[in-house]
């Protein structure tokens, strides 16, 4: 079940000159100095607007590739595992540290999305999962689940399959980096993505259920 980055992306990943263009003009744009370079020639202005163009191209892709990943694993094994819940608005996604605009998405790597359970259903008031990209070489699963009093999560931790690292700090878990490993023909194996967010579901449903 292969998964592919986008084209424009992985010439940015692989060709090292583009990668630095790309942040330049990016950076600068961000920034308000997009200037023209001092000895720019008329011939040469539209390649650089063609540029300009090129790196935004690259950030609205990488922010696409992350939304595209997130519905292929989230929300099918959300459903196939009795988890019917209705996501935030991506305008209102709660914690105010998480932003889905296009610049947002492309500094922070990762994208999130929360569900709020307010009926208390299955004895949780919200679930956060998310994708994350590190080095530009691994994609992980993100999970933040938050039961109501009396119900324990660190029972199930146990259950949630060797695809999963130990909660950090925050009782955010992720998955281990290798089984998310972008290959050299810049696609991904969901296989294990989707194992390892079933197996992870499936656990904190046992333990509703008791």
């Amino acid at each position: 079940m292969p998964f592919e980055i986008p084209e424009s992306y992985r010439t940015y990943r692989n060709d090292t000159a583009v990668r630095t263009a790309v942040d330049h003009l990016l950076d600068s744009a961000d920034n308000n100095k997009l200037n023209l370079p001092a000895d720019i020639e008329w011939k040469d202005l539209p390649g650089f607007h063609r540029a300009v163009l090129a790196a935004h191209q690259v950030r609205s892709d990488y922010s696409i590739f992350l939304i595209d990943l997130w519905n292929a694993i989230w929300p099918p094994t959300l459903r196939k595992n009795g988890f019917h819940w209705a996501a935030n608005k991506p305008a209102n996604p709660t914690e105010s540290s998480v932003k889905l605009d296009t610049h947002s998405v492309w500094k922070n790597k990762y994208l999130w999305c929360y569900f709020d359970v307010s009926d208390g259903q299955f004895g949780f008031e919200g679930l956060e999962s998310g994708v994350v990209m590190i080095d530009d070489r691994y994609v992980q699963l993100g999970i933040g689940i938050w039961p109501e009093d009396g119900l324990e999560l660190s029972d199930a931790a146990t259950k949630f399959g060797e695809s999963w690292k130990m909660p950090d700090e925050q009782g955010w878990y992720y998955t281990h980096d290798d089984i998310g490993c972008i290959q050299d023909d810049g696609t991904i194996d969901l296989a294990p993505l989707h194992q390892a967010a079933t197996s992870f579901l499936a656990a904190v449903g046992s333990l509703v259920q008791g």
